[in-house]
């Protein structure tokens, strides 16, 4: 007996494979892969939105133009593209001027190539010693051949800071 009832039921449609023809917001339940997609009106997408924290990292003086990669391996790695939602940095800076701040970037491909993902977060202008979540939405795919989604935190001028990098995704169907 099938996990959901079927469409003509008021359920939702299952199997191996997606269907040919789908329309917008179509819901379907990938069998092999235990996973309900959605259709966005371009691809299949997890229905379930992934949250993964790369690193927290805190930064204190004396680093001068300080450089800080931060690593995860990609959660699709070897099986599934992921289409990567939010980027995140949630930041403290503890001592900061208008030269003294990091510029986090997110990327894939650690070799020769690397491909940014969004736009860079800067904590040029929080507050001293609060907390501030800084976002972007790059809305891109990662392919699952790439091993591993870094995140570079460039210092520039000298400051302390407490950085939080975590990402959103969707499994690409």
């Amino acid at each position: 007996m099938p996990l959901f009832p079927p469409a003509s039921s008021g359920g939702i449609s299952n199997g191996a494979a997606f269907p040919v023809g789908p329309a917008t917001n179509d819901l379907f339940y990938r069998s092999d892969r235990d996973i309900i997609y959605f259709y966005d009106g371009t691809r299949w997408l997890s229905a379930t939105e992934y949250s993964v924290a790369i690193a927290n990292q805190r930064l204190l003086p004396p680093y001068v133009a300080a450089f800080v990669d931060l690593e995860i391996v990609n959660p699709g790695f070897g099986e599934y593209d992921i289409y990567v939602t939010r980027f995140q940095l949630t930041a403290n800076v503890s001592t900061t001027t208008a030269g003294n701040y990091y510029v986090c970037q997110m990327r894939t491909a650690l070799g020769a190539v690397q491909t940014n993902i969004g736009s860079t977060l800067s904590t040029q202008n929080i507050a001293l010693n609060s907390w501030v979540a800084l976002n972007n939405a790059p809305n891109v795919v990662v392919p699952s051949t790439e091993a591993l989604i870094n995140v570079s935190a460039t210092e520039t001028g000298t400051c302390s800071a407490v950085l939080l990098c975590s990402f959103k995704f969707r499994y690409v169907g």
